[in-house]
């Protein structure tokens, strides 16, 4: 469980690792909610994600699975991007997605919305 609010950056930035987390609530993060790179997993459920310039980022041959999010007053719910050359995009699942904001995908990676994997 974690809870971030006011960070001036990421509010939470994972990085080469596995990540799990069961309730997330992460608001006025100043550039992303939730950053996933660098060849990371992050399984996520039951994440709140408010007043951030981009929700959750998933870049760089990294995977995000999330089950039950609420996007709230993003500018960007989710990119889905590779940022460096020498790795490959991001690849984002989501369950149960609630989002009132656009979503970026370029073309090395992927955003599936379904309501199962």
């Amino acid at each position: 469980n974690i809870k971030i609010k006011n960070a001036y950056n990421d509010c939470l930035d994972l990085s080469a690792g596995s990540y799990y987390i069961t309730n997330g609530e992460f608001t006025k993060c100043g550039d992303k909610g939730i950053s996933v790179g660098e060849k990371s997993y992050l399984n996520a459920k039951n994440i709140i994600l408010n007043s951030s310039n981009i929700g959750l980022s998933v870049k760089d041959l990294s995977k995000a699975i999330v089950d039950k999010s609420n996007f709230k007053e993003n500018k960007i719910c989710i990119e889905s991007i590779q940022k460096k050359q020498e790795f490959g995009g991001g690849l984002a699942l989501m369950k149960n997605l609630n989002c009132n904001s656009t979503n970026i995908i370029d073309k090395q990676s992927t955003l599936k919305i379904k309501n199962e994997f």
